[in-house]
């Protein structure tokens, strides 16, 4: 019994370890009552009896619902509520494809968030168990695949599958009515609108602008400025969408006063030039929804010195702040604020779920760079430009997580790159470049369940006292509230003019070598200045400002194949392993900031010069890129050279109907049966193709139209029998119309399609050039030769090619 005894003693002492007092005293009285019912039953029995407690089939995982809320354009969330797993060790991994592909992708696991509380906030906020996570670097409007697997070794296995789909880029409908108002007219024009017309508002100023009317789903009302004369502005002196849904405001200047989103609902705030203490704000419940501000210049006066740095500091302002969920916040210059990229916290909090905040460039926050406070999950902070800051990215708190910080570049931040406090929950910081003076990786607050990987972190000499406040003594990392919940592994940690110390709780070590041994940094690699390219100076002084370095990296430094696989974080990664920091070696720098209008659908799609927009032009530009990777004219995706994201910049584009010019005809250009073909191509020229097409990730039917192009039809029984030039549709037009021909069977044909008036005289050149065998189509936007819009009347257009002639009339009313 001696034996049996000691078994009994050591499961009550593993009972408590794992569960408390409480499940001890517990199971002593179920074992007391089973003991006076069952005295005969043998010992070994009785702990088999006790293995069955509901306190140790907790440990199993019971799935609940699978979801994914609020899809940003290029992100999906994916939550899976469970029941059980006390002790955390349920995994769920992640597959996900376009729908109707055949080939799975993997994702990165989804985070294990146990059910809890916030501390110290007002009010308290409450979230559930479950596990959660997002996928990265999708493709607008594109329906996904989703095949999640649970596994769980205390028991637990199940699969599930989901569809989820993107949200589309917002776009000018196709069918969208122009009218042209001024100062004078704007109010009448913006009361009387409806779903899908396009206002373009004259240079002048405009007062307090407000919206009257909401759009439609697909039929967005679009307020735009007039950018035909750039040395003219169409001037705000604040303007409100408050309520407002389905708008997008495009181009206006708003000097003192803010662009206001509160309640507003799926509107676009774009390439906009704001000029206040406040810029662009939705900072009270429910504050925005599905809203997109993007490539807008957002300024203010605060400035760079230690008196203004810090909450404590003389200073004022929120660049871009919004509550809400499902909002994206992208390359936006944002420069001089207190905050210049924030959330909203405490009682003005709203939903703060599947938030995106990208490629933006962020200069002079005197306070903090982009303030994730009180996420509520899934919100993604990526690839943004930071420089001059006081505190870099701030999750104060999250609220369970994920908030994912990946990719991020700090260059001159004062006091922490990550402030993760108020116990904040989830955070996940991979792939980010710091450098800094004071402490480099420094974490001072008391974050739990932090994950870290492949970042890079470099503090050193000039720090000290700003304001109130201090940058830290110059150490590696200074983690004193790590807790066994952080996990953190395979960064790069090192020193510039002072002496290698890195503390991690109350672990101090003064060498990398002792750093992999006590912490769990157990493949840190040691950085110095060198591990970037020539060029980069040490930001000391911190004061005054400094421009934005080039932190990329130095062909066979350190950081080099120092970091660890991710799935669809760091796929694309070259050499043996992923390098450390935002950039891996050899790719392209990112875009920060407003885009070239080109790559934000503003831009002509027709590379081949035909009049019509469809699959050829994609064709037409990689070969073009091919020959010529820096032309500006091929560089639709803003990053400063040609390469394959153009090509699917533009496809996107001429999928969704974002070519301005032609959008009737790409509203219908869907199959293969459309996309023309392109001739006189070499063997070389098409084995280009085809290698290109192959690195697009297309969908196989995208493919197969893309092959029918290159590679032609076999036979010709689809092909016209002979030349015919439809009728103009819609005739009477305004403002613009659609003319369709056909080429007969055969060889391709030169053919010269033009627009007269009355007169005869010729008011635009159409078409003129060599044109394959097919139906073709051309869109007339009503402007002439020079882009003048054309007066009301009767018009004609001609086609010719060889003997044929054929002309029409058509009717522009206005």
């Amino acid at each position: 019994m001696c034996g049996a005894n000691g078994l009994v003693s050591a499961w009550y002492i593993n009972l408590y370890m794992k569960n408390g007092w409480r499940s001890v005293l517990q199971a002593d009285r179920l074992a007391r009552a089973l003991l006076q019912a069952l005295h005969t039953l043998p010992v070994l029995i009785l702990l088999i009896i006790f293995s069955l407690h509901p306190l140790a089939a907790a440990n199993s995982t019971l799935p609940g619902a699978v979801t994914s809320p609020y899809p940003t354009f290029i992100h999906l969330a994916v939550e899976w509520e469970v029941t059980g797993d006390d002790n955390l060790n349920c995994t769920v991994s992640v597959q996900y494809r376009k729908a109707g592909d055949s080939q799975w992708r993997q994702g990165m696991p989804l985070r294990r968030i146990p059910a809890g509380q916030s501390t110290g906030t007002s009010p308290t906020f409450y979230w559930k168990n479950k596990l959660s996570g997002s996928l990265f670097s999708l493709q607008p409007d594109t329906q996904y695949e989703i095949h999640l697997q649970l596994e769980d070794p205390d028991g637990g296995s199940v699969e599930r599958t989901l569809l989820a789909r993107t949200r589309a880029i917002p776009c000018t409908a196709p069918d969208s009515v122009v009218k042209y108002v001024t100062p004078a007219t704007y109010r009448d024009s913006s009361q009387t609108s409806s779903p899908g017309d396009v206002l373009v508002l004259a240079p002048g100023n405009y007062g307090n602008g407000f919206t009257y009317r909401s759009g439609a789903a697909g039929k967005p009302i679009v307020l735009r400025a007039d950018r035909s004369r750039p040395d003219s502005l169409v001037k705000f002196d604040s303007f409100s969408l408050r309520g407002a849904k389905y708008i997008i405001l495009e181009g206006i200047t708003v000097t003192g006063g803010t662009i206001d989103l509160q309640s507003a609902e799926e509107v676009a705030v774009l390439r906009c030039t704001v000029n206040s203490d406040y810029g662009i704000v939705a900072d009270d419940p429910p504050g925005a929804k599905n809203c997109y501000i993007a490539d807008n210049v957002v300024t203010s006066t605060n400035t760079w010195v230690g008196s203004s740095m810090g909450a404590d500091g003389y200073n004022e302002g929120e660049g871009i702040q919004l509550t809400g969920p499902g909002n994206v916040i992208c390359f936006n210059l944002v420069k001089g604020y207190r905050d210049c990229i924030s959330f909203m916290e405490d009682n003005s909090t709203a939903d703060q779920y599947c938030i995106d905040v990208y490629n933006n460039d962020i200069y002079v926050g005197v306070d903090d760079a982009i303030e994730a406070d009180f996420c509520q999950g899934n919100c993604r902070i990526i690839r943004n430009r930071i420089t001059n800051c006081f505190m870099g990215l701030s999750s104060q708190p999250g609220l369970g997580g994920p908030t994912y910080f990946i990719r991020n570049v700090m260059y001159n931040i004062i006091d922490c790159p990550f402030k993760l406090a108020r116990y904040s929950k989830g955070d996940v910081c991979l792939h980010n470049t710091i450098v800094k003076v004071g402490d480099g990786f420094r974490v001072i607050h008391n974050p739990t369940y932090a994950y870290f990987r492949n970042n890079l972190t470099l503090g050193g000499s000039g720090g000290g006292s700003f304001g109130s406040y201090g940058s830290g003594d110059g150490r590696a990392m200074e983690f004193p509230y790590a807790d066994s919940t952080t996990s953190l592994d395979y960064d790069g940690v090192g020193t510039y003019g002072t002496p290698f110390l890195a503390k991690w709780g109350n672990i101090r070590t003064y060498s990398i070598e002792d750093m992999r041994a006590q912490t769990p940094e157990k493949h840190a690699v040691l950085v110095d200045l060198n591990v970037f390219r020539e060029g980069v100076e040490w930001p000391a002084p911190a004061v005054p400002e400094r421009e934005p370095a080039d932190l990329r990296l130095r062909p066979g430094s350190v950081a080099v194949d120092a970091g660890i696989a991710i799935p669809n974080v760091n796929d694309n990664f070259s050499g043996l392993a992923p390098d450390l920091g935002a950039y891996e070696l050899g790719s392209d720098m990112p875009h920060y900031g407003p885009r070239p209008e080109s790559a934000t659908g503003n831009a002509p799609c027709d590379y081949s010069g035909d009049g019509f927009v469809n699959l050829i032009d994609v064709l037409v530009l990689l070969l073009d890129g091919r020959k010529d990777l820096q032309n500006p004219a091929l560089d639709r995706n803003g990053d400063g050279a040609f390469n394959i994201a153009d090509a699917l910049s533009l496809l996107s584009d001429i999928s969704h109907g974002n070519c301005p010019e032609y959008y009737y005809l790409l509203s219908s250009t869907a199959s293969a049966n459309s996309a023309g073909e392109i001739s006189e191509l070499s063997a070389g020229e098409r084995e280009y193709l085809i290698q290109m097409l192959g690195r697009m990730e297309l969908s196989e039917q995208q493919e197969a139209e893309f092959y029918r192009v290159i590679y032609g039809v076999s036979g010709e029984s689809a092909l016209p029998r002979s030349f015919a030039l439809a009728q103009n549709s819609p005739n009477p037009f305004n403002p613009s119309t659609t003319i369709s021909f056909d080429i007969p069977a055969g060889e391709s044909r030169r053919m010269a399609l033009k627009g007269f008036d009355v007169r005869g005289k010729l008011v635009r050149n159409l078409v003129e050039g060599i044109r394959v065998p097919g139906r073709h189509s051309v869109f007339w936007d009503g402007m002439d030769e020079t882009g003048r819009k054309v007066a009301s009347g009767v018009y004609f257009y001609r086609m010719e090619s060889g003997d044929f002639s054929r002309s029409r009339k058509m009717v522009l009313l206005k």
